[in-house]
C-alpha cells in the first residue's frame, strides 16, 4: 500500500499533460530510484496512454540494473542541464567547410555542451534499454559506463523512427549503441550530433530485418573513435529499399571497419542508395569505408562519394563489397594495407565514375574494380592520380561474361612496384575492351614495375583503343603501352 501511495505521489507531482497531446515527467533527483528519478519516470510511462516526454534537470547515476521499457508509446528523453529549457537545433545550421572530408579539429565533440545531462550506468547492464514496438528519441545526453550504453530490441508492426541528437557515448564494456529492428513497416534512423568514444564492441550497432518497408538512415556529424570492432555496423536485411546518408562524420582507429554499411537479401531484388559526404575513416584495423551489397547480389547498390578521406586503415580504404554503380568525386584513398578503392560488380556489372580521386602508397592496388559474373565493366577515369601502389595503380579486371568499357581523362599512373600503372584485364570467357585515352593527356605513367598500360584480352575478343597518342611516360620496366589479345602482341609502344 504504502508503495503504491507514493508512485501515486510521484506522478501527481511528476506527470504534465501537453496541449500537444504529451506525458512529460521531470526528472530532478540524480539518484538510482525514489521520487523525481529517472527509474521512477520510466516506469510511471510503462502505463501511459499517449506519447511521453521525460525531461531530465540532473544527472543521474544508476547503482542497480536500469528498467526496460517496454510501454506502447513512443518515448523521448530530453536532456536539459544548461541555462534554456528550448530544443537546441543551432547545429543543424552547421555550414559545409572548405576541409577535405572530416576536420576533427574544427568539429570536436562538445563534451562541456550546456545542455547535455549524465547518466551513467552499472557494469554489465545495460542504461538506456526499450524494448518497446514504438519509437525512441534520446537528446542532449551523456550516457557512459554499462554494458551497452543503448539497447533497442523492437519488433514494429507499424513505423518506427529511432532518434538520437546531441548524444555522447563513452567507456562501455560491449557496444556504445545496439538497436536490433524487425518486423513490418518503414524505419527511420536519424542520428546527428552522436559521439561514441572507447566502445569495448562496435561503437554504433544497427540491424534491420523488416519483411516489408523502407529505410531512411541519416548519419550527420557521428564521430567514432577507439571502437573494440566496427565505427559504424549497418546490417541491413530489410526486404524494401534502403536509403543512408552519412554526412560529415569520422571513424578513427576502429578495431575493425570504420564504416561498414552492408546489405543482406538473397533471392530478394531492391535497390539501395549510400550517399558519403565530407567524411574520413582513419586508421582502422581493417576497411576504412566498406559499403555494398553482402556478396548475395540481390541488391542494387549505388555508392555515391563525395570530398571522403580513408588513409592508413589495415584493409581497404574503401570498398571490399559488391555494388551496381560508383561515384567518387574528390576522394583520398591512400596509404591503406590493401587497396585504396575496390569494388566487386554487382550480377549486372558495375558503372564507375571517378573524378579527382588521389589513391597513393597502397599496398595493393591503387583502384581496382572487378567482376566475375555475366555482367559489364563501364568506367571513367578523370583527374585521377594513382601511384606507387604494391600492386596496379588502376587495375580493372573482367573474369566473366562482359565486356570492358573505360575512358581515361588525366590520369597519373606512376611508381607501381608490383605491375603496370594501368591493367584492363580481360581474362573472362568472351568480352571485347574498348578504352579511351582523351586529349590532350589521357594516361601518364611512369617508372612502374611492367608496363605504363597494359589492356589484355585474354579471350582473343577485340581490343579497341583511341586517342593512344595522348598516353605518356617513361621509364616503365616494360613498355609505355602493350596492346594484347590472347598470346598476340597487337601493338606496344615504347617508353618515351
Amino acid at each position: 500500500g504504502a508503495h503504491k501511495c507514493r508512485h501515486a505521489a510521484v506522478a501527481a507531482a511528476a506527470i504534465a499533460s501537453d496541449a500537444d497531446g504529451v506525458t512529460k515527467f521531470r526528472v530532478t533527483s540524480s539518484a538510482d530510484d525514489g521520487a523525481g528519478s529517472l527509474r521512477e519516470a520510466l516506469l510511471m510511462a510503462e502505463r501511459a496512454s499517449q506519447p511521453v516526454r521525460i525531461v531530465l534537470h540532473t544527472d543521474v547515476t544508476f547503482t542497480t540494473a536500469p528498467p526496460e521499457y517496454s510501454g506502447d508509446q513512443p518515448l523521448t528523453i530530453d536532456g536539459d542541464c544548461g541555462s534554456d529549457d528550448d530544443d537546441d537545433d543551432s547545429s543543424d545550421d552547421d555550414d559545409d567547410d572548405d576541409t577535405h572530408g572530416y576536420d576533427a579539429a574544427a568539429h570536436a565533440a562538445s563534451d562541456d555542451d550546456d545542455d547535455r545531462c549524465t547518466i551513467t550506468g552499472v557494469a554489465n547492464q545495460r542504461v538506456i534499454w526499450s524494448s518497446s514496438a514504438s519509437s525512441l528519441t534520446l537528446k542532449d545526453l551523456a550516457i557512459s559506463g554499462g554494458f551497452r550504453a543503448i539497447s533497442v530490441r523492437a519488433v514494429v508492426a507499424a513505423a518506427y523512427a529511432l532518434t538520437l541528437r546531441n548524444v555522447l557515448v563513452s567507456d562501455t564494456g560491449n557496444d556504445g549503441v545496439d538497436a536490433r529492428i524487425a518486423g513490418d513497416g518503414d524505419v527511420v534512423l536519424d542520428f546527428r550530433d552522436v559521439h561514441v568514444e572507447n566502445a569495448g564492441s562496435n561503437g554504433i550497432q544497427i540491424l534491420i530485418r523488416t519483411t516489408s518497408g523502407t529505410v531512411d538512415g541519416t548519419f550527420e556529424r557521428v564521430v567514432v573513435r577507439d571502437a573494440g570492432a566496427d565505427g559504424l555496423l549497418v546490417a541491413d536485411i530489410a526486404r524494401g529499399d534502403s536509403t543512408y546518408v552519412v554526412d560529415r562524420s569520422l571513424f578513427e582507429n576502429c578495431r575493425a571497419d570504420g564504416l561498414d554499411i552492408a546489405f543482406f537479401t538473397p533471392g530478394k531484388r531492391r535497390n539501395a542508395m549510400v550517399d558519403v559526404r565530407q567524411s574520413s575513416a582513419i586508421g582502422n584495423r581493417f576497411g576504412g569505408v566498406e559499403v555494398g551489397d553482402g556478396r548475395s547480389g540481390s541488391t542494387v547498390v549505388t555508392l555515391v562519394l563525395d570530398d571522403v578521406v580513408a588513409t592508413n586503415n589495415g584493409g581497404n580504404g574503401i570498398g571490399d563489397e559488391t555494388i551496381s554503380m560508383l561515384v567518387a568525386r574528390d576522394v583520398t584513398a591512400s596509404n591503406n594495407g590493401r587497396s585504396g578503392i575496390g569494388y566487386f560488380a554487382a550480377t549486372d556489372g558495375i558503372e564507375a565514375q571517378l573524378i579527382g580521386v588521389t589513391a597513393v602508397g597502397n599496398g595493393e592496388f591503387g583502384i581496382v574494380l572487378s567482376d566475375t559474373r555475366a555482367g559489364s565493366v563501364v568506367a571513367s577515369f578523370t583527374d585521377v592520380y594513382a601511384s606507387g601502389s604494391g600492386d596496379t595503380n588502376v587495375h580493372i579486371f573482367e573474369s566473366g561474361v562482359g565486356d570492358v568499357d573505360v575512358t581515361f581523362v588525366n590520369v597519373t599512373a606512376n611508381d607501381s612496384t608490383g605491375s603496370s600503372g594501368v591493367f584492363v584485364d580481360e581474362s573472362g570467357p568472351s568480352g571485347a575492351i574498348t578504352a579511351a585515352f582523351a586529349a590532350p593527356r589521357g594516361v601518364s605513367a611512369s617508372g612502374n614495375a611492367a608496363d605504363g598500360v597494359t589492356l589484355l584480352d585474354a579471350s582473343g575478343d577485340a581490343v579497341t583503343a583511341t586517342g593512344v597518342g595522348n598516353v605518356r611516360g617513361s621509364g616503365n620496366v616494360g613498355h609505355l603501352l602493350t596492346v594484347q589479345t590472347g598470346t598476340d602482341v597487337v601493338f606496344r609502344v615504347p617508353n618515351q
